[in-house]
């Protein structure tokens, strides 16, 4: 297993390792107040529907962000795009959800957390631009080790709420982020360099309109819409987006809810440390013996990872502390093998000058489908806790169905465009 880490770690170099060796500074405090944002909203007074409206504002922006910031990952280059969005989109709303006293305070940091989505395409280009095909697996391997790793101190937080209680608890976690997210963007503006398609992309896009870069987007989609593999592969993205913003919003007031699982607040954080280990050892253990000829496979076996752990789940009878954990180890286990090879089969798929205005199109498509569901969810929540989760194994279950439909083959990039 040593032997695997030093292969996948010693993979990466240049941009890479620097946002790998910086993303704990953003991860760890992250994944702490996502596991208690639910309640610490419900503590101050937010109703379930309420939070549901919240993310679907918080999604309303992101539709915008993401289709705007393949053009401005291209124009200003992705270092740039990259460094603003962080600074405006994580580390302002982490000081506005610090100081929140009202759902109004949840829906402006909601706002402009939104907006973050903005640096997903120069997120996605610094990764894998200047990176070879066959070493990208490892990439997207090594920054799902270092962000869902970061889970293994959840029991952290967990020990905060514990002594402080939920808001208090809450208030010191944000106060944490916001010092640890602003020296990771001092380090990263000091570190990071443009890559080498970045800078010519931004080049060739200096003189170049807005009527012309809107007919390059419908280019694009024209194209990737004939890909098979690109619209399957958007549809299994489509689903688990809607699967983590349901499990995001949800599921720590479900296990606390006496009408779900009654489980007590201060315990939930153990269950992430114990789905990030399971994630840090199939990566470990799993990822590096993953073939390009063989992703169909892996995405297969992800996705039904994915719906038997989420069906235990929807089992699971109150204060099942034991079946809870098991979900929490199968769908960690397939979360581990299905980001890195989905993430590689798309970049193979797609063509270097194209990938910016890509990934804008296809979280902008995603998003436009996620955004009415979640205050839905909230009104399902409130009738009957378990359904939004019922609702989510069906998805799930129907994209263990459409990966049959991939090729077998990954594809291969050509200089011109995608391969149809």
């Amino acid at each position: 297993m040593l032997r695997n880490m030093r292969s996948l770690f010693g993979a990466i170099s240049g941009n890479v390792r620097v946002l790998a060796y910086t993303e704990p500074l953003w991860a760890i405090p992250v994944s702490w107040t996502r596991i208690y944002a639910s309640l610490y909203m419900v503590a101050l007074g937010v109703s379930v529907v309420e939070i549901g409206w919240i993310s679907a504002l918080g999604m309303s922006v992101q539709i915008v962000g993401a289709l705007l910031g393949g053009h401005f990952t291209d124009k200003w280059g992705r270092k740039r795009t990259l460094m603003i969005f962080d600074l405006l989109c994580w580390w302002l709303p982490m000081l506005v959800w610090l100081a929140a006293q009202n759902v109004w305070y949840f829906a402006a940091a909601a706002f402009i957390n939104g907006w973050s989505f903005m640096s997903f395409p120069a997120w996605n280009c610094l990764l894998v631009e200047d990176t070879p095909p066959e070493k990208r697996s490892y990439v997207f391997s090594v920054i799902q080790i270092i962000v869902l790793g970061a889970g293994l101190l959840a029991p952290l937080a967990g020990l905060f709420v514990a002594k402080y209680q939920i808001i208090a608890g809450s208030r010191l976690i944000y106060g944490i982020a916001v010092g640890s997210i602003g020296l990771m963007l001092i380090l990263r503006l000091w570190l990071v360099r443009e890559t080498s398609i970045g800078q010519a992309v931004s080049s060739s896009l200096a003189a170049v309109s807005f009527k012309d870069a809107v007919q390059a987007y419908r280019d694009s989609f024209t194209n990737a819409s004939r890909n098979r593999a690109l619209v399957i592969l958007f549809l299994l993205g489509t689903f688990n987006t809607l699967y983590m913003n349901i499990w995001t919003a949800y599921s720590a007031v479900y296990m606390v809810d006496r009408r779900g699982l009654g489980i007590a607040a201060s315990l939930i954080s153990l269950l992430p440390a114990s789905q990030a280990l399971v994630i840090i050892l199939t990566t470990l253990l799993v990822i590096p013996h993953i073939r390009v000829e063989r992703l169909k496979n892996w995405l297969l076996l992800s996705t039904l990872l994915l719906s038997i752990g989420m069906g235990v789940f929807v089992i699971a009878p109150p204060r099942s502390f034991l079946l809870l954990t098991l979900a929490m180890l199968l769908t960690g286990a397939g979360t581990a093998i299905f980001g890195p090879v989905r993430d590689t089969y798309f970049a193979n798929q797609v063509a270097d000058a194209e990938r910016a205005r890509l990934f804008s199109i296809t979280s902008t498509l995603g998003l436009i489908l996620t955004m009415p569901v979640m205050p839905a969810a909230g009104k399902l929540y409130e009738t009957t806790p378990v359904i939004p989760f019922a609702i989510v194994l069906g998805l799930l279950l129907a994209s263990v169905a459409i990966v049959f439909g991939l090729p077998r083959r990954s594809g291969r990039i050509h200089e011109a465009g995608v391969e149809f």
